[in-house]
């Protein structure tokens, strides 16, 4: 038996090639598309760099005024306020004599301690720790303190310069002691 085998090529579909006329078109076509891209991001760019210095204008505004006394006021409020919270926590069984305490404290005065103890009598030592902005405003806690119902008396233990921390202001630490009658723990 006999095959017949065709050595010949098959036909060769005619390949579509690119004429100059085509390439030009998709040429200026490409750098259309390119040139649109280009215009929408410089355009978009200018559209939202005018935003972003809205937006650092106002975000300086904010610091200028966060670096304000408002700001200092609630810092030291809110440091206040931790105090106080740690003061309860730590002795909350004195909750009631650091409440009536904190009628005694002036505003330019924040406690940094406040701890105690009583002895066999009923009686007891309230020993405090603080920080007043001035001498004239540590007069006045001292003062005031000594108004202070069912105290015996008020020790006055020491006084100086307190450098601050970063960002606050420096003042007058204290320490004092106070000796106060058994009625003083009565709720």
């Amino acid at each position: 038996m006999t095959t017949n085998i065709d050595l010949s090529s098959p036909e060769v579909a005619e390949k579509r090639s690119i004429t100059g006329k085509s390439a030009l078109i998709f040429s200026v076509l490409l750098l259309v598309f390119v040139l649109v891209a280009y215009l929408g991001v410089f355009f978009l760019k200018s559209k939202y760099s005018a935003s972003d210095k809205a937006i650092s204008d106002q975000i300086s505004q904010e610091q200028n005024r966060a670096n304000g006394a408002t700001f200092s006021d609630i810092v030291d409020f809110q440091g206040r306020l931790d105090s106080a919270g740690k003061i309860i926590d730590d002795h909350a069984y004195w909750d009631s004599m650091a409440k009536r305490m904190s009628g005694y404290v002036i505003p330019e005065v924040k406690l940094t301690k406040f701890a105690g103890k009583k002895d066999a009598t009923g009686a007891g030592t309230i020993d405090i720790s603080g920080i007043a902005q001035n001498l004239d405003a540590l007069s006045r806690e001292l003062i005031l303190l000594k108004d202070f119902p069912n105290l015996d008396s008020l020790e006055f233990k020491n006084a100086g310069q307190d450098q601050g921390q970063t960002g606050q202001a420096s003042g007058i630490k204290f320490d004092a002691s106070l000796k106060v009658n058994k009625s003083a723990f009565q709720k």
